[in-house]
């Protein structure tokens, strides 16, 4: 599988150099393996058991070192050491609007000072998974609830941790059939 056009676009501009990176939500490590393959010390984190295990399989199979850990992303609890790149896609949709400072603040924490932080994630501007505007949405495949902002409630809620030096709507993929509306920021450590 490829890795996200997006995440390509920012390495080969440079405007994210290698160092070390995390993979927030890392699944089966295809975005952790393609920054490995450019050069970073990647650490991938996925609540997945199933996925880790997957993502460590992929990493082997394409002859790159990651590190990839079970943990939960609000908090980051269990890093021991801060990122130069952090990159969170298709997650912050799944973690609901009371849980955001929490997840938010535990990025910061895990990101280094001027650190550059990329957040991709379904926009409510949507029309997957029922309807136009709805924030709260039941994904039918997984049966969890996800929650789609609009661009300018994640301004609002970015600009309280980090500056944000991108913004816009890309489409993302959601199944081979359709590509959904994501919000994109690209943002980077105040402290």
């Amino acid at each position: 599988m490829e890795p996200p056009k997006e995440l390509v676009e920012l390495v080969e501009s440079r405007t994210v150099v290698s160092g070390t990176a995390l993979d927030i939500g890392c699944g089966e490590g295809h975005s952790s393996i393609y920054l490995a393959k450019q050069g970073f010390e990647v650490t991938g984190i996925d609540f997945s058991e199933t996925a880790i295990s997957r993502a460590k399989k992929n990493a082997e199979r394409a002859g790159v070192k990651c590190r990839f850990i079970k943990s939960d992303a609000i908090g980051l609890d269990g890093l021991d050491s801060q990122f130069d790149f952090i990159l969170e896609w298709g997650l912050l949709h799944c973690i609901m609007p009371r849980e955001r400072q929490g997840y938010l603040s535990g990025v910061k924490k895990a990101l280094r000072p001027n650190g550059v932080y990329l957040s991709v994630s379904f926009s409510w501007y949507d029309q997957a998974l029922g309807g136009s505007m709805l924030k709260y949405r039941l994904a039918p495949s997984s049966g969890l609830w996800l929650y789609y902002s609009s661009h300018a409630e994640l301004k609002q809620l970015f600009s309280g941790f980090f500056s944000i030096l991108n913004s816009k709507l890309v489409p993302i993929a959601s199944n081979k059939n359709y590509n959904s509306t994501g919000n994109y920021f690209l943002l980077q450590n105040k402290s």
